[in-house]
């Protein structure tokens, strides 16, 4: 890897390990009736083509969803079909739907149903009182007995927050593998908030199931490495072109890095070329996008630094953590043009544990920094660079 930008490579992988905090969250759906019928799939049937709940019964705690009773099948499939199941968490993000890294497939709901290692069996079947679990068919009942299902869900690495929907698809397969033209696709609109207390009423504890199945079966968590496209890392961002680019921001001719598996290895000094002065507040806005269906869609992991100055002076701060800790000077001074940055050699790890998600794919980082005056007024000299990369499963 060449000489590049230190501040930007620590900024970087603020932008997964600042989030690296686990905490605890709930779904709050719009209303009681929680359930609709997908929006962009009107050939679809809904809700009232898949399940009669007239004789279930469902009441809400601040800790869990209570259910019993009878659920029966009018969806009109056989035994032996083969039903499958994708259920993905969508939020609400600059007026528009986007989709999320949250996504569950069940190729085979029967399989899962039997299946007692199973998030499926655990949150469902094995609360059904029959010692023979049958496949979905149309007229199939299924008696519960009385069980709770939680509905907190623990997250680390991610802000869950926000405005979301869960938009579930169950298709149907005869026997020769052929899809059924009776394809089912409901979604329900909520918050998803840090637990607090809530009231909920009666709702379908099937697709309750599914919904939350999107957050827990992908609780475990794994080891994940961020690998730079090449050796140059940085590039202009693209889609910015009156934003300066990593060459207006630092030179870097008296600063080294390496990197090997164990991470980034750096020291030396960098100087400020960026055409800024001390008493100005400098933002931080950093962004992993991740390459979905052939575009890149913003992601839930961001970084916002209102006055990055500040947060290098501040000893409990990731920006100290990371990087200020290694200037080799006792008065730390903020970013100015000509300023020096002298660094003992110190290590980055780009390594991240991450639990609730999988993070494997093609991505982008996008670290975009403004200057503002003494008077609060932007100048204009943005900067924006863009690391693209892949993220990799190294380990549990």
């Amino acid at each position: 890897m060449n000489p590049l930008n230190g501040l930007i490579v620590i900024l970087t992988f603020l932008l997964i390990s600042a989030q690296s905090t686990e905490a605890f969250y709930r779904f709050i759906p719009d209303d009681i009736d929680l359930v609709s019928d997908c929006q962009n799939h009107p050939n679809f049937g809904g809700v009232s083509d898949l399940v009669d709940l007239t004789a279930f019964d469902l009441s809400y705690d601040d800790l869990s969803v209570h259910a019993k009773g009878t659920i029966e099948i009018v969806w009109d499939v056989e035994e032996n079909d083969r039903i499958s199941t994708h259920c993905e968490l969508k939020k609400f993000f600059r007026g528009t739907w986007q989709p999320t890294t949250f996504l569950v497939i069940i190729k085979d709901v029967c399989e899962q149903m039997k299946d007692t290692t199973s998030i499926l069996y655990d949150v469902w079947t094995k609360h059904i009182i029959s010692e023979d679990i049958h496949c979905p068919a149309k007229g199939s009942k299924y008696v519960h007995e009385q069980y709770l299902i939680s509905v907190d869900f623990n997250v680390s690495g991610i802000n869950m927050e926000g405005r979301y929907k869960i938009v579930s698809i169950l298709r149907a397969y005869d026997e020769t593998n052929q899809e059924k033209a009776n394809a089912i696709c409901i979604e329900f609109l909520g918050d998803i908030i840090k637990s607090q207390r809530v009231t909920m009423n009666s709702l379908n504890v099937l697709i309750v199931v599914f919904a939350f199945a999107t957050v827990t079966v992908q609780r475990g968590e794994a080891l994940y490495r961020f690998i730079p496209e090449d050796v140059d890392l940085f590039r202009d961002c693209q889609h910015q072109p009156k934003l300066r680019g990593i060459n207006d921001f630092l030179n870097l001719s008296d600063f080294g890095l390496s990197y090997n598996d164990e991470g980034i290895h750096t020291n030396g000094t960098i100087v400020v070329v960026w055409d800024v002065e001390e008493n100005d507040r400098i933002s931080v806005h950093c962004e992993l996008k991740k390459f979905v269906r052939g575009t890149w869609q913003p992601t839930m992991f961001s970084v916002i630094i209102k006055d990055l100055c500040k947060q290098m002076k501040d000893t409990t701060s990731i920006v100290y953590d990371a990087w200020t800790r290694h200037i080799t000077s006792k008065d730390i001074h903020c970013l100015a043009k000509g300023r020096k940055y002298v660094h003992e050699p110190y290590s980055i790890s780009v390594d991240f544990n991450v639990s609730g998600m999988n993070m494997e794919g093609r991505y982008k980082i996008v670290g975009i920094l403004r200057a503002y005056d003494e008077k609060n007024r932007e100048k204009a000299n943005a900067i924006c660079s863009e690391v693209p990369g892949d993220i990799i499963k190294v380990g549990r």
